[in-house]
């Protein structure tokens, strides 16, 4: 609407007239004294009313619409939409789709329904009728019904008050405007939460400019963070909307009086530390004021009845395959364009836009860390803001000295939220920040407490968590943001806490590493296993690499249990000089360093360095052959017939082979005596007894044994090609990439040789299923060559 601008002595002559004018109040921020856009506000017959001059009606009869018409009449008669709708015998919603513009016209019945219930004389009757059929405008109505006193007209449709002017542009953001404004056209009251600086007061004043066209009387803005008493909630959201309290009745009367025949969205702006107090008031104006709708922004929900919520993320952050082609993404540009504000002569260009890739989403994509960084660009450039990052609470403090304290830093923003939460919750919060990554509800309580549920299902509303998401394993995670992270793991240190919560992490990743090594040695578990691990990736990391400093004993029992899924996973041979570290804190002979010396046999094993899988092997076998027959000793004696195999040294390979073949019987110990056959039956093909070695391998199948899938993948492949190898009536090639070799990881290895992911037996020692068959047995050569390397 074009402003009129008056001279100084109508000006005051009208600050005169509306002085006298009974409820008149003037709100800090907003002109309702009828010179500015705004009109004036005053409290008349329990609603809100705007004055303005003949060109200000006309302009606003100009542009109404049958929507904007039927809410003006409405409001005139005095009428809610439930009682206007039970009047014409129409449903509420009916009416509010025709004033909300979902429905444009009307049925003929319809408005003649609605005009009776307006209480509508001729010829503004008929008129009515035809406007809402589309016939005419609504000027047209307006302008045949009786002039009416200044003080009666409504407040022009579109309205946007409270809100300071944009000094800086809006970007991205588009999808969740338009999400949030289609909750509002659904819902009455909308949260949007998320976690300080996300943007959320910047995304409703975007909101709220593109839905104004919406409420007759407007679109209001309550700021609540500078208040903090909650009992003040309420004279804080009347002020703002120009309501003055009643002599005998509260605030949160007085506003219930004034709203109820109004048609307006109220915007409740930071609600977290005055909560209960916003959720109360809500709820109260939405059961008295059936036309008024809340957006309300906090870093949690108001939890009241009917609220719609709407979590607001991070910004769109770009690809592993997009960093060198980032200039659309949000993060990115938002980046950009406030660098550029910063520093004219910055420029996203091919060098500096993979760097600014990697430091938005080391921001996690948060609008106010990105523009905190974008402000020392001209300092620093990006390199050194990025080299500069992990110190992030530090370096971004530049913000905008008139913001509020909470906005002016990083740490300032995330203190604030932090200090909203109760001791119980604060001890919480530090505690699961020593995670690397998401983390299982069972995990939280294992590292803060038994009774750490309820605090972390408090951080998630509180936007200091991410609601969870299933990962790799199905299991559901909640993440926190690395911010959020690197202020908890700030805090856990200066409360002297980090040791403790490390070591209580370190606990429970070894449990879950021994739980899912377990399953990785069964067929049937085998997936299961693999992928719970797959998702416990980083944490198993920052685990191991805890653990190698401050526990050697957990270091080595940690890399045991991961070694199957590294193999499985194509990983093992790059663990081994963690591996051998620590093996070499254990006593030579131990469980740990004879199964670390069996994992680290394999990876040489699988990196075709044969010679030192015989070192590997053959020094397990004399630190132990002299004690009981144990499993270990059966699958270093199997695996060390491999190693022999390959060197070309067939007729130790089979000697070492039936010697772990007798040990496995001996143990009952299926598992070892299907693989000792198994390659037992590689070291007889190679020395050319095709027939043979067929035999053995169809007697290795026959032991029901449940052994590492991959185990069991191995002794299949191996069986079908020595059958092939039979009927072909030739013997197998010796190895190392020939016709025969049987593949894996990119290697070839000889039958009977370890191979790649589909390779030998689990870790040795490590717990294995009972004997449950008797089948047919190849008697061991007890009489075999014995020859040490």
């Amino acid at each position: 609407m074009p402003i009129r601008a008056l001279p100084s002595r109508q000006l005051r002559a009208r600050r005169s007239e509306l002085a006298g004018v009974p409820g008149m109040v003037q709100a800090p921020g907003l002109d309702n004294l009828g010179t500015g856009p705004f009109g004036a506000v005053l409290i008349v017959a329990g609603g809100l009313r705007a004055v303005g001059g003949d060109a200000a009606v006309m302009a606003e009869q100009a542009t109404l619409g049958f929507a904007g018409l039927l809410r003006q009449l409405r409001a005139e008669a005095q009428l809610t939409q439930q009682e206007l709708a039970k009047a014409a015998g129409l449903s509420p919603r009916s009416v509010s789709d025709l004033e909300r513009g979902i429905n444009r016209t009307a049925r003929k019945d319809t408005a003649v329904q609605l005009a009776g219930a307006l209480g509508l004389a001729e010829p503004v009757r008929s008129l009515f009728v035809a406007a809402a059929l589309g016939r005419i405008r609504a000027a047209q109505v307006l302008a045949a019904k009786p002039r009416q006193a200044r003080g009666d007209s409504l407040a022009s449709a579109g309205g946007v008050y409270g809100f300071a002017p944009a000094l800086t542009s809006f970007v991205g953001r588009t999808r969740s405007v338009s999400q949030v404004a289609v909750l509002l056209d659904r819902d009455r009251l909308v949260t949007v939460t998320g976690p300080g600086g996300a943007g959320k007061t910047r995304l409703a004043g975007e909101v709220a400019r593109q839905v104004a066209g919406r409420f007759a009387d407007g679109v209001w803005l309550a700021e609540l963070a500078p208040v903090r008493d909650p009992a003040l909630v309420p004279a804080v959201v009347a002020a703002a909307l120009g309501v003055r309290e009643q002599p005998g009745m509260p605030a949160a009367g007085a506003l219930v009086r004034v709203l109820a025949g109004r048609q307006l969205l109220l915007v409740l702006d930071n609600c977290e530390h005055v909560i209960g107090a916003a959720a109360g008031l809500c709820a109260g104006l939405l059961a008295a004021c059936d036309d008024v709708r809340v957006l309300a922004t906090s870093r949690e929900p108001l939890r009241v009845a009917g609220e719609a919520r709407y979590r607001l993320g991070p910004l769109g952050l770009p690809g592993p395959d997009e960093a060198a082609d980032a200039a659309g993404c949000e993060a990115v540009a938002l980046f950009a364009e406030r660098a550029h504000q910063a520093d004219p002569r910055f420029a996203l260009d091919d060098q500096a836009g993979p760097v600014v890739a990697r430091l938005v989403a080391r921001l996690d994509g948060m609008p106010l860390a990105i523009e905190l960084a974008a402000a020392r660009v001209e300092a620093l450039g990006v390199a050194g803001l990025l080299d500069r990052i992990d110190d992030r609470f530090a370096l971004l403090t530049a913000g905008d000295r008139v913001a509020p304290g909470r906005q002016r830093s990083l740490a300032a923003t995330v203190e604030w939220s932090y200090r909203l939460l109760d001791d119980r919750e604060q001890r919480v919060f530090r505690a699961v920040s020593v995670f690397p990554a998401g983390f299982t509800l069972d995990a939280a309580e294992a590292v803060a407490g038994a009774g750490a549920g309820p605090a972390v299902l408090r951080l998630v509303d509180c936007s200091l968590l991410s609601p969870p998401q299933a990962g790799p394993d199905d299991r559901l995670r909640y993440v926190m943001l690395e911010t959020l992270r690197a202020y908890g793991a700030r805090l856990l240190a200066g409360a002297g806490e980090q040791d403790g919560a490390a070591a209580a992490l370190a606990g429970h990743a070894l449990g879950v590493a021994e739980q899912a090594a377990a399953g990785l040695q069964t067929s049937t578990g085998e997936v299961a296993a693999a992928r719970w691990l797959d998702a416990e990736d980083a944490t198993m990391r920052q685990v191991l690499a805890w653990a190698t400093v401050h526990d050697s004993a957990m270091a080595l029992r940690l890399a045991v249990a991961l070694a199957p899924w590294w193999m499985l996973r194509g990983r093992l041979a790059s663990q081994c000089p963690l591996l051998r570290e620590a093996a070499g804190h254990a006593a030579p002979g131990s469980d740990g360093w004879c199964a670390a010396q069996y994992w680290l046999g394999l990876a040489s094993v699988f990196t075709a360095d044969m010679a030192g899988a015989l070192s590997c092997f053959t020094g397990m076998r004399d630190a132990i052959e002299d004690r009981p027959p144990s499993r270990a000793l059966a699958d270093c004696l199997r695996c060390r017939s491999t190693a022999l195999a390959n060197l070309g040294r067939v007729g130790e390979a089979a000697d070492d082979a039936r010697r772990s073949l007798a040990l496995a019987q001996e143990l009952g110990y299926p598992a070892g005596e299907a693989l000792a056959l198994a390659h037992l039956a590689g070291a007889v093909l190679r020395a050319g007894d095709p027939d043979s070695a067929v035999q053995l391998a169809r007697q290795a199948e026959q032991i029901p044994a449940d052994i590492y899938g991959w185990q069991a993948r191995w002794r299949s492949n191996f069986l079908n090609r020595a059958d092939r190898g039979r009927r072909a009536g030739r013997r197998r090639p010796r190895l190392r990439g020939g016709a025969g070799a049987v593949p894996c990881s990119g290697r070839s290895v000889e039958p009977g040789a370890t191979t790649g992911s589909d390779g030998d037996a689990g870790p040795a020692g490590g717990p294995r299923p009972g004997r449950r068959g008797a089948p047919a047995r190849v008697t061991p050569d007890r009489g075999a060559d014995r020859r040490r390397v």
